[in-house]
């Protein structure tokens, strides 16, 4: 009966824990008028689903979906055969986001190539620089998201 004890009080510490993490690494913060939404590369097309309802709900003009060919050989291997932002275009699409809506870019292999990659390709297709921007990813990525803001906001590595 003890070590039975012992296991549930050992479960309820972990999942104790857990929450807390959860909880440090979940940012949220209400939309707001944006340059653009900018949804992060994800093997959870739930990010595209999301990004396509704000652009829907008038948030911002622009979607930049960005993510390359990431996690080959780990634990988040998607199994596609292209680039995280095809497969998330595709879905914003199927929820009513016209591609001339929308910039791809599809590189990027972390949450700072989102972020240094999407500057640069904002550049490149000369669109102002963006002053705002709403940021969609997985939930306990809000925290590094919003850390990276400032490279595409204000160019900074």
């Amino acid at each position: 009966m003890q070590r039975v004890r012992c296991e549930t009080l050992a479960r309820s510490n972990l999942r104790r824990a857990a929450e807390e993490v959860w909880a440090y690494l979940r940012l949220v913060h209400e939309p707001a008028h944006a340059d653009l939404i900018l949804c992060l590369g994800s093997h959870d097309v739930a990010v595209a689903v999301r990004a396509a309802e704000l652009w829907r709900m008038g948030w911002a003009p622009l979607l930049v979906i960005s993510g390359g060919m990431a996690h080959r050989g780990d634990l988040a291997e998607t199994g596609w055969s292209c680039a995280e932002a095809e497969v998330l275009a595709e879905v914003a699409e199927a929820h009513d986001v016209p591609r001339s809506a929308m910039l791809l870019e599809d590189r990027a292999a972390n949450t700072g190539e989102n972020f240094t990659l999407t500057r640069d390709l904002i550049a490149a297709r000369n669109y102002p620089a963006p002053r705002t921007c709403l940021v969609v990813t997985k939930p306990y990525m809000t925290r590094r998201a919003f850390a990276r803001v400032p490279a595409v906001l204000r160019g900074s590595p």
